[in-house]
């Protein structure tokens, strides 16, 4: 279903690039509180790939009748279709598999939040492939802030994502990427109160001190 929400998506922004009409959007501060921050992070990495994988204008005439007689694909070797077909559950059991031994872990961070004052809940790992990591899990804090934590392979690469992520997330004002050797702290603040920064100030020091 992301996927097939991904492919409409790209096929309207192409469409609306070719009659030249824009629109402007705003995020729904009230709708993603009930957003856990995993989709947050995956939805637009999913447009991004769809849009990559649009066919491009066939062209002349002579060009059209090459396509229909010319296979549009290769075969997939057996390793790519395996993965195609592998159910998310299963992929998550192989990346919690696949962790490395490097720091800070996520289960040292939750314990850290916890000592900081931080009330943590809804603890739940989601998949950490799309954006690059070995392993990730979301959260949520008392005051409503989504928190999600990926470890990553080496500390290049993580410092590598959280640029990348705040290229693509810097239209939301309330999400914020803090890396600390190989893992990524994200936070997202769906509504600006006075317990939700705190919560998200006393998260980042915590994390900080790891």
């Amino acid at each position: 279903m992301p996927e097939l929400f991904a492919e409409h998506a790209c096929d309207g922004a192409i469409t609306a690039s070719r009659s030249n009409r824009f629109a402007s959007s705003r995020v729904d501060l009230a709708t993603m509180s009930r957003i856990p921050a995993h989709s947050l992070l995956l939805a637009p990495l999913l447009f991004i790939a769809a849009c990559s994988q649009a066919p491009a204008d066939p062209g002349p005439a002579s060009a059209r009748h090459a396509a229909r007689t010319t296979p549009a694909f290769a075969r997939p070797a057996p390793e790519a279709l395996a993965k195609r077909s592998m159910t998310t559950a299963r992929r998550m059991d192989l990346e919690k598999a696949s962790r490395s031994a490097a720091t800070p872990r996520v289960e040292d961070v939750l314990v850290a939040l916890g000592s900081a004052g931080v009330s943590v809940a809804e603890v739940k790992q989601h998949v950490a492939a799309p954006i690059g990591a070995l392993y990730c899990v979301g959260a949520k804090t008392a005051h409503d802030v989504a928190l999600s934590l990926c470890e990553y392979s080496d500390e290049a690469s993580a410092t590598t994502w959280r640029d990348a992520n705040a290229r693509t997330f810097r239209a939301i004002k309330t999400r914020d990427d803090y890396v600390n050797k190989t893992t990524i702290l994200t936070i997202l603040k769906p509504t600006a109160t006075h317990e939700s920064e705190a919560d998200a100030q006393r998260a980042v020091s915590a994390f900080a001190r790891l």
